[in-house]
């Protein structure tokens, strides 16, 4: 059929924005470095598209005091309920589009709200107007689909086509997607199911970073079905399985970082355990293997970091998909319909994949504690070893010193028996008295006998200790190892 005159009434087009408040695991009171991002994009959009009122919203919002950021704030307004509207008064906030050569009366809405640990905008430009296919691109203003939020966005088009239309197929949705989307080129035709009696289409770019997916669900009204209070509950439950959806694929990827920074500890502790029976048997392995204690230790904390996250994301995952099939539970019983597109998510996928990577990594982690275990006993042995040889080196050591000092001693011993025997004159032993000798004489003859005593002294002090030493030395040989 030609759409060239086809004519879309009441046709909106909504930005769903999701950005994490909190980590998981942070209490309430810690935010995340970049929590107010997603209100500084929305100071940023109406700057863009000269929209007063968007580019003031932190003005209206309870998290903010005093023009500044101030999550606490938000406490105080939290009651049991999981869902807290962020707006001081109201719980949206209209504004007029400024015609930016637009030939549509355009009305703007801006819904801010959090969700348990996520912050998500609801942003909305509409028209009462019918509208053609040529029109429909002035619903996606200027700047409209930059938004960059950690979770990711998605966009729902919605529109009723008259009566008695029956043109809601692929080709319409194409060319919705086209006009609205002009420079997602990347977007590809996902699925097609009926959501309250009604067709629903959706593309995205085949992204699992949230951060970069690009996704827009189209949702025509063909029929004229009176939705009374359903469209309300079906887009409310929806908005509730896409941010399980967005949660799901955001833990995912951080569970992938996980991945790669432990799989870079694990190829090292791999070569470490490969080389480790050759520098088992090398005559230096004391010094290599504590060089490896030294590093791999230091590793092994950003490692053990990167097990636990894996972990956690791998818990939220497996909440979130519980979150996302009970939204889609509901959605399902409102619409009376299975919505197939919605069941092919494949969030179990998800969740097999991080535990296979968990598993793998959890295998390193052992081996790791293994090899150091290795190491440790080696080195251990080594060291008692080598303060073994220390010890019995430094005891040698002093026994020779001992033994040289006694060799010595007994060659000062020597040299004093020498020196009375041999300093008597052959007359005095004879029973006469010497003759006495000038007293030069007597300086030149007595110094001459004290090197002489010392030479004899020493002479027999270095063969006592030879003497000794060799007797040590035998004895040691003998001494069985």
């Amino acid at each position: 059929m030609n759409h060239a005159n086809l004519k879309l009434e009441n046709p909106s087009l909504t930005l769903y924005a999701f950005h994490l408040r909190n980590r998981l695991g942070q209490v309430r009171e810690e935010v995340t470095p970049d929590a107010e991002k997603i209100w500084q994009e929305m100071v940023k959009l109406g700057q863009s598209l000269r929209i007063d009122k968007l580019e003031a919203l932190p003005q209206s919002l309870i998290c903010y005091q005093h023009g500044a950021y101030s999550p606490s704030a938000e406490n105080r307004y939290w009651a049991q309920s999981s869902k807290l509207s962020l707006l001081r008064s109201g719980n949206n906030l209209d504004f007029q589009p400024v015609s930016q050569g637009s030939d549509l009366e355009m009305k703007g809405t801006i819904i801010p709200f959090c969700v348990h640990d996520t912050y998500l905008i609801d942003l909305t430009f509409s028209s009462k107007d019918l509208v053609s296919l040529n029109q429909i691109h002035q619903l996606n203003p200027k700047g409209f689909d930059s938004i960059k939020t950690s979770l990711g966005q998605t966009f729902i088009f919605y529109a009723e086509l008259p009566d008695g239309e029956k043109s809601c197929n692929l080709f319409l949705a194409d060319e919705c997607v086209k006009r609205l989307m002009p420079a997602s080129t990347s977007l590809k035709f996902v699925a097609q199911d009926l959501l309250l009696g009604n067709p629903i289409f959706e593309y995205d770019n085949g992204e699992t970073d949230p951060a970069q997916r690009q996704q827009i669900l189209l949702w025509f009204n063909c029929n004229h079905l009176p939705l009374d209070n359903k469209f309300d509950k079906a887009v409310e439950h929806l908005v509730l399985l896409l941010w399980g959806q967005k949660k799901i694929l955001y833990a995912y990827t951080q569970a992938n970082y996980c991945v790669e920074q432990g799989i870079s500890f694990y190829s090292n502790v791999e070569q470490n355990t490969q080389n480790f029976p050759q520098i088992a048997n090398e005559s230096d392995r004391l010094d290599k293997f504590k060089k490896i204690l030294i590093e791999l230790p230091q590793e092994s904390v950003n490692y053990a970091v990167q097990l636990r996250d894996l972990k956690d994301h791998k818990q939220t995952i497996e909440i979130n998909i519980q979150n996302y099939q009970r939204q889609l539970e509901k959605l399902q019983i409102l619409s009376s319909s299975n919505l197939q597109f919605l069941e092919q998510f494949p969030s179990g996928k998800f969740f097999h994949q991080v535990q296979i990577e968990q598993n793998l990594l959890e295998v390193g982690y052992t081996l790791y504690e293994k090899l150091i275990e290795s190491i440790r006993s080696i080195v251990a042995i080594d060291q008692v070893e080598s303060d073994q040889r220390r010890e019995e080196k430094e005891k040698q050591g002093e026994l020779n010193l001992q033994l040289a000092l006694a060799g010595f001693g007994v060659g000062f011993a020597v040299s004093g028996i020498s020196s009375q025997v041999l300093n008597t004159p052959l007359e005095k032993l004879q029973g006469q008295e010497p003759p006495k000798a000038p007293p030069i004489e007597v300086i030149k003859s007595t110094s001459a006998n004290v090197l002489i005593h010392i030479g004899i002294g020493l002479t027999a002090g270095l063969i006592a200790v030879m003497l000794v030493l060799l007797i040590n030395w035998l004895l040691r040989s003998l001494k069985p190892k």
